[in-house]
């Protein structure tokens, strides 16, 4: 998870989420779940980087939390209320569920 300062169109954020991307496939590895996208796939508004501006329409989504395969997402946020802004990011938060390892 992090600040990542690349949205989704990203090659890197392609490959990790495996979605068409001229990165060679690593054996084993098939990829990970952006958890906002989980909860909110389609959504326009969904900017976290904001450069200090209250316009949404200026505001891209650069900030991501992945997750593996298989995990459950139960709660995701942007936090975009508090003032001062402490930072050109708004927070992520999300709240997930991995399946219990039985050994």
């Amino acid at each position: 998870m992090g600040d990542f300062n690349a949205t989704e169109g990203n090659p890197a954020l392609k490959f990790l989420g495996r979605k068409g991307t001229a990165i060679q496939v690593v054996e084993g590895f098939g990829g990970l779940v952006e958890t906002y996208d989980a909860l909110h796939a389609g959504e326009k508004k969904c900017g976290t980087l904001q450069f200090w501006m209250s316009d949404p329409n200026r505001q891209w989504k650069v900030d991501h939390i992945l997750i593996s395969k298989g995990g459950e997402v139960l709660e995701l946020a942007i936090l975009r209320t508090g003032e001062p802004c402490l930072s050109d990011h708004f927070p992520v938060t999300a709240r997930v569920r991995f399946p219990e390892v039985v050994k």
